[in-house]
Formats: structure tokens, C-alpha cells, sequence
């Protein structure tokens, strides 16, 4: 089934399963914790006993731990495993699931070392490619040491082309920003601002980098060679565009989730 502009299921995957919510349009204020629960309760649904799962540090990855305590508690999952990569989440797995919770240390590893990666994102496109904005550095790292990445969205962040909400981040050296800067204005992105914390310092990340949020004319259409273009320039750490990651997406809306498989061919 495909609905609301959805893409069709990808042909080699599972297929495009559709969770009904309720009978209201858009996602409006009141309905987002709604769309938000029922999100990590068909997150938690893909989970299998014995799996090792990682977590993302987005709220959305809360519902889903909630979700996840849940069928511990009915005793519908045995033996798993749970890496928060947030304080947050951290607290509330420690606190919920009786079964072994350990904060992510920041090791990097070139083998799959969990099962499944669970977090948010702030868009994905037809596609599969996403834009994540937080601790996305961390975030590249889990997600490439699992054999399965799924992300939790609601509807208005899926579309056709990245670039839906205006601009997108890069993390950056406090040496380097200064040759960034220079370097963006050089392709063409004159307008752009280093993130601030809320109390209105510039914001460092756990390495101590900069990120600055570039404001975006026009979509992404070619999310890898922009990628890659961004990363070429000396002082770029990373950007938050994620291409060739994602393997499952689930879709809220204010009526239904759907279940989408990665596309045949990406």
C-alpha cells in the first residue's frame, strides 16, 4: 500500500505495512506525542530477543525505550541488550528495562557490533537519505556499526529532496571555521551561523567542535556529492547528511505509521 505521496515499498524488502491512528488530518500540536508514541511502539516491535541495540539521543528514541520496557514487562523479550548514546536515554533504559543498560563510551569499530541502531532524524527523502542534526558525528559512528539502521520520523519530514526545513549543519574545528566560512562562500552558501547553547555561548560539541547551520536555497538533490564536497575542506569534521545508512523507515502521521523498506538499488 502506498499512500499520502508515499513511495512505493522497495520490491526486495519487507513490505509497506500501515499502523492506524486515528481519523484526523495534519499532525497538529496535541497529536505529535501521539504520532511520537505510537512510533517507538512499532520501533519496539522490530526488536528480537538477544538483540544488541543501540540508541540514538533524539526524544523520539525515549517513546521507543518506553515501548521496548513494555514488552520486557509482558515478557514478549528476553536478552537484550541496550547502548544509549544520551544522558537521557541512558537514564530512563536504567530505569525502565531490567535487563543490561550501558552508556556509549565513543568507541569506534569497523565491525557490526549491534544488531540495530533506533533513533530520529529531521528529514529523510525518497531516497534514504537523512539529515540529522544533533550529535550527528556520534550518531554516523552507531549507525555504521549496525547491521540495521531504523529511523522514527513523522510525515512532514519525508519528502522528495533534502532540504525541506531550510538548512542543514556541519561540524567544524574552532581553528578551521574561520577557512570553512571562507571556503562556503566560495560554493555559493553566504549565509550561515555557528549553533549557539542556551545560554547563548556557541555551542561545542563532546570533541569540542563548532557547528555551524547553513541556510539552504535550494533542495539536495545530490546528497552524496555534497557530502563529499563539504568533507573536502580542511577543518570539516563531518556534516549531518547520511547517505547508504538507513534500512527501514517508520512514518507517523496524524491518521496512521507506515513501515517503509530501504528502495531496491540505494
Amino acid at each position: 500500500m502506498s499512500v499520502g505521496g508515499l513511495p512505493p515499498p522497495s520490491s526486495s524488502g519487507s513490505s509497506d505495512q500501515v499502523f492506524k491512528l486515528n481519523e484526523s488530518g495534519v499532525i497538529n500540536s496535541p497529536e505529535i506525542d501521539l504520532v511520537k508514541q505510537k512510533l517507538g511502539e512499532v520501533a519496539a516491535s522490530r526488536i528480537k530477543s538477544g538483540d544488541i541495540i543501540a540508541l540514538g539521543p533524539r526524544t523520539t528514541a525515549l517513546y521507543f525505550i518506553k515501548a521496548l520496557a513494555e514488552r520486557c514487562k509482558k515478557n514478549d523479550l528476553f536478552g537484550i541488550e541496550v547502548i544509549a548514546s544520551s544522558d537521557a536515554s541512558y537514564t530512563l533504559a536504567k530505569e525502565l528495562i531490567d535487563m543490561d543498560v550501558v552508556k556509549y563510551s565513543g568507541f569506534v569499530s569497523t565491525t557490526k557490533m549491534f544488531d540495530v541502531y533506533v533513533d530520529g532524524a529531521d528529514e529523510v527523502d525518497h531516497n534514504f537519505c537523512m539529515i540529522k542534526g544533533g550529535s550527528f558525528h556520534k550518531e554516523r559512528d552507531l549507525a555504521l556499526m549496525a547491521k540495521q539502521v531504523i529511523i522514527m520520523i513523522n510525515i512532514q519530514k519525508y519528502g522528495k529532496y533534502l532540504g525541506r526545513q531550510d538548512s542543514f549543519p556541519i561540524e567544524v574545528t574552532q581553528k578551521g571555521n574561520d577557512l570553512v566560512e571562507k571556503a562556503l562562500r566560495e560554493m555559493g552558501y553566504c549565509e550561515f551561523e555557528i549553533r549557539e547553547d542556551l545560554k547563548g555561548s556557541n555551542y561545542e560539541t563532546d570533541k569540542g567542535n563548532f557547528i555551524l547551520d547553513i541556510k539552504l536555497s535550494e533542495f539536495i538533490k545530490d546528497p552524496q556529492k555534497l557530502h563529499d564536497e563539504l568533507n573536502a575542506i580542511k577543518g570539516v569534521v563531518d556534516t549531518g547528511i547520511f547517505v547508504g545508512l538507513l534500512d527501514e523507515l517508520i512514518l507517523g502521521s496524524a491518521t496512521d505509521v507506515h513501515i517503509l523498506s530501504k528502495p531496491a538499488g540505494t
